[in-house]
């Protein structure tokens, strides 16, 4: 397959990703004490990611970018490699449907079924497979966390890990320049909003920043348009984040 400009830069940066030592060298205070939580970093290990959040180079080319939290420990990351280790080899493997049928947490099939909600409501259609090519998923912290656990932060420092893949993500959204970007969670908007200097709210959370463009819903900047969201596993309700998820400039970016 020839890759596009974009899809040769992507893969470059995944390329230079494997050659970080640093990620794995982080310190955090924990209870007056300094420990070691070092993030896994997955690209050492494995030549290939096989799940959405990871898809990165097939992507580039994308128009929207939905931007996460983080992945979570590596043991979860572990498990879902070995189930595509177990299947690919089976005659009617299928990567794509894989891609987005295999290991799922809560929080991705409440993302799944929005996204797919969003493109019935514009189009009365069901969403077709090809339409997910044109939506790159990546997260606001790009290396895996140790320990077992999603939440809590024994193994994990949000800011530290956050700005240790900083750069990346930033480097991402250079190479994709993506029509919409959909935040989801305080993290995800941290990442964006550094990344296009928005300045002006600095000090505001998510929550904040979301009933400040509530009479839009957006803020459009010059080419790209930033829709802030919460993070699927916050206690809003789903009624409220899904609206959010069908705003004007997302349902025009999906169909």
């Amino acid at each position: 397959m020839t890759l596009s400009k974009k899809q040769q830069l992507m893969a470059s940066l995944v390329q230079e990703m494997t050659q970080d030592k640093t990620a794995a060298s982080l310190q955090a205070t924990r209870k007056g004490k300094v420990v070691d939580i070092g993030l896994v970093n997955h690209f050492q290990l494995h030549d290939l990611i096989p799940n959405k959040w990871f898809d990165w180079t097939r992507r580039a080319n994308a128009s929207i970018m939905i931007v996460g939290q983080d992945w979570g420990p590596y043991i979860a990351l572990k498990r879902y490699l070995d189930d595509y280790e177990a299947q690919k080899d089976l005659p009617d493997f299928n990567y794509d449907k894989f891609l987005f049928s295999g290991f799922s947490s809560r929080t991705e099939k409440f993302i799944l079924k929005a996204i797919t909600e969003a493109y019935f409501l514009a189009t009365n259609n069901e969403i077709p497979q090809e339409k997910w090519n044109d939506i790159i998923f990546t997260m606001s912290v790009l290396f895996t966390r140790q320990g077992k656990h999603f939440r809590g932060t024994e193994f994990f420092d949000n800011e530290k890990s956050r700005n240790h893949s900083f750069s990346y993500v930033s480097r991402q959204i250079d190479i994709v320049k993506p029509k919409v970007i959909m935040t989801l969670g305080g993290m995800a908007w941290q990442t964006v909003a550094e990344h296009f200097s928005l300045t002006q709210f600095k000090g505001q959370t998510v929550t904040q920043v979301i009933q400040n463009v509530s009479d839009r819903g957006y803020i459009q900047l010059e080419h790209t348009t930033i829709i802030p969201n919460f993070h699927p596993a916050s206690h809003v309700s789903p009624a409220i984040m899904k609206k959010i998820w069908q705003s004007k400039p997302f349902l025009d970016a999906l169909v």
